[in-house]
């Protein structure tokens, strides 16, 4: 799975997109970015320029809606992992048609 995969399916389970931030925090939490690499590509790639502590606080965010979501503590060192998991969990979980 890769990263365009997992955002949109937990898109779909949360049932909106994402904010710009929060898309752009789970791609790089996704590749193991800190918040300063995170900032410094978005500022590279989409000449916006955000503070430290915002992106911070939207990080915690994240975590914190998809950790109600996906069932799994998500956590932004194990962030891929956690929601790999998770997502796993949610496939199990749902009912198979046949």
């Amino acid at each position: 799975m890769d990263v365009r995969e997992a955002l949109a399916q937990i898109e779909v389970l949360v049932q909106t997109s994402l904010s710009f931030p929060k898309r752009e925090i789970f791609r790089g939490a996704w590749k193991g970015l800190t918040y300063e690499a995170i900032i410094e590509q978005m500022m590279l790639q989409w000449q916006r320029e955000y503070d430290l502590s915002y992106i911070k606080a939207q990080g915690s965010e994240l975590c914190r809606e998809l950790t109600g979501v996906l069932k799994v503590q998500v956590k932004k060192r194990t962030f891929r992992e956690d929601v790999m998991e998770g997502l796993q969990r949610q496939v199990e979980r749902s009912p198979q048609v046949t």
